[in-house]
């Protein structure tokens, strides 16, 4: 769904998919790194497989996020740029150590794999 104007039905999509934990623990990822890979979504969060892709489906379509494939076929997912603002107004105001220490798991899974790169 492409988003040009916030008509009442295309905002209560958004403040649908905003009104769940999960999904607001995946875009703080995403507002903190612009751009991640379901993998890294999924190990970040301790999420399944399937609840991280129901949850990224669900955000896309209601326009929340756009995805591309990577070279090596790899699915990548980041916010609209169309609604970018609302999140990160959102975002901004939102405080909790559970979102804190999601970040801080990405940066060690980030830290694991290029480490294990070097070798």
């Amino acid at each position: 769904m492409k988003i040009r104007a916030l008509n009442l039905e295309n905002f209560s999509k958004l403040i649908e998919c905003l009104a769940d934990q999960s999904r607001l623990r995946i875009l703080h990822l995403l507002v903190e790194n612009k751009t991640l890979y379901v993998g890294q979504i999924q190990e970040a969060l301790g999420f399944t497989q399937t609840k991280t892709s129901r949850h990224l489906l669900l955000m896309k379509n209601a326009g929340l996020l756009k995805k591309e494939r990577d070279d090596s076929n790899r699915m990548h997912y980041f916010i609209n740029p169309e609604v970018k603002h609302i999140v990160e107004q959102t975002m901004m105001n939102l405080t909790d150590t559970k979102l804190n220490n999601d970040v801080k798991e990405l940066q060690k899974l980030r830290g694991q794999n290029q480490n294990s790169r070097k070798k």
